[in-house]
């Protein structure tokens, strides 16, 4: 393990040590605001957002400073109008625009300023007015219809790009980053409609010919330079659900959305969606298996950034694992006393996550007022931690509903501490924790899908779980 953690202090060190100063400054004339922010994602894996909130002066004037070690796609929010940026590490960019009169002729100067000029043009012609018009016209549109329509916008967003290519200068990555949200977003809309078509009234979705895929054998499916476009990571989550259910269709009912990604893609984009594989399921199956691939992974990828983003998921799911003690917490329970999960240390714990605004919790807890009945209380603690902005609410359905078990209120959602040490981004969530607070199955099986009573059983009889 050693060994394993230099390999990834080693990765941050890496990654850092290349970030090149970027500064975004400018003035907002007119403005009620005293405060503007720019929004962005980490990483283009776990899309966890960043909002650095950047001050101005009295007369409207800001300045912004960013290390980058590559271009950033990154959000301009003022007052409620939001621009596009695109950040190249070196640039000296310079805004001005007129918050009263002309929100929406933002200008640029200064070494990057080309390619900004540009998206803001871009945005306003193909922004939420397209966006709109396709979710107007998606769920009524025949599939012939819906594609000359997407193919329509298409080929307005070509002609766009090229008319305006000759008045701006744009860098290869930027010019990279610019047919890839054209094209992509292309492929994207088409794939959505299977789902979105009003005639698809189940879960699964629209069967259509297979001429109306022809978009795919036009595009570059394996395309590294694309991989910091939204729409590039939004087809190919959907491109290999499509493939998986092609295989569902041919009869293999078991397989995975990722099994077959080697065989469209490969480099940095296979690695990428392997990177995103590992993070969910991190996240979500923290298993003994799903920990020694990230392992692997982290280990032997040659793709630094994606090591560096697996390794804080492996390192939280490593410290949630069978075998690792439970993080302590103190809550207040139903009746405004504080208790902590040490405090019942020699019994068994099957601790949940829920909250009333979460329909299948609400199901999950008829079975679980079942399973609870079969255990004596003085074995076997039920202790359920509601993530809830709303004590009333909570407090009105555990007495109206009769719980019983230990109730404990997190006052808050998934950015409360308890929720964060614990790794929970979806309810309901079980974790079965042993008689000396050491965790044994996380995630552990819903109430409704049986196994849990099995499981409590082989732990009061002082046996291991396999």
């Amino acid at each position: 393990m050693r060994l394993f953690s230099l390999l990834l202090a080693s990765l941050f060190f890496v990654v850092s040590v290349s970030a090149t100063p970027t500064r975004l400054s400018g003035v907002i004339s007119n403005t009620q605001s005293q405060t503007v922010e720019l929004s962005y994602y980490e990483n283009m894996v776990t899309f966890k957002q960043v909002v650095l909130p950047i001050r101005l002066d009295v007369l409207g004037e800001f300045t912004a400073n960013l290390d980058i070690d590559e271009p950033l796609v990154c959000k301009f929010h003022f007052g409620s109008e939001s621009y596009t940026l695109y950040l190249k590490p070196g640039d000296d960019l310079y805004l001005t625009v007129d918050a009263l009169y002309n929100k929406s002729d933002i200008q640029f100067i200064g070494q990057g300023a080309d390619h900004n000029n540009f998206l803001i043009k871009y945005k306003n012609q193909f922004g939420r007015n397209v966006t709109s018009s396709i979710r107007q016209q998606i769920s009524q549109l025949s599939s012939k219809e819906f594609k000359a329509l997407i193919d329509g916008f298409y080929n307005d967003k070509l002609n766009f790009y090229s008319r305006n290519r000759e008045t701006y200068y744009f860098e290869s990555d930027f010019e990279a980053f610019i047919k890839a949200d054209i094209i992509y977003w292309r492929a994207y809309q088409l794939l959505q409609y299977r789902w979105e078509h009003s005639s698809n009234g189940s879960d699964q979705p629209l069967r259509l010919s297979d001429s109306y895929y022809s978009f795919l054998y036009e595009i570059n499916l394996n395309n590294e330079r694309a991989l910091n476009n939204v729409y590039y990571t939004y087809f190919l989550d959907d491109f290999l659900n499509y493939q998986k259910e092609k295989r569902n269709r041919a009869g293999d009912r078991l397989n995975y959305k990722y099994n077959n990604a080697s065989a469209y893609f490969n480099g940095k984009t296979l690695a990428y969606i392997k990177a995103c594989d590992l993070n969910k399921r991190l996240k979500y199956e923290p298993s003994s298996e799903t920990l020694a691939d990230a392992k692997s992974f982290i280990a032997n990828t040659t793709y630094n950034e994606y090591a560096r983003i697996l390794s804080d998921a492996f390192l939280k799911a490593e410290a949630l694992s069978p075998g690792k003690k439970a993080p302590d917490f103190e809550l207040v329970d139903i009746n405004g006393n504080y208790a902590r999960l040490s405090d019942y240390r020699g019994k068994i714990i099957l601790l949940s996550f829920w909250a009333t605004w979460c329909n299948p919790c609400l199901h999950e807890m008829y079975y679980s007022k079942s399973l609870l009945s079969q255990f004596n209380p003085g074995d076997v603690e039920f202790i359920y931690v509601a993530l809830e902005n709303s004590r009333e609410s909570w407090q009105n359905y555990v007495r109206m509903e009769g719980l019983t078990g230990k109730h404990l209120f997190a006052n808050g959602i998934y950015e409360t501490d308890v929720a964060l040490d614990y790794g929970i981004k979806s309810v309901p969530h079980y974790i079965l924790i042993d008689r000396d607070g050491t965790i044994v199955r996380n995630p552990e099986n819903k109430p409704s899908q049986g196994g849990i009573a099995e499981d409590i059983r082989e732990l009061l009889s002082g046996r291991k779980l396999r």
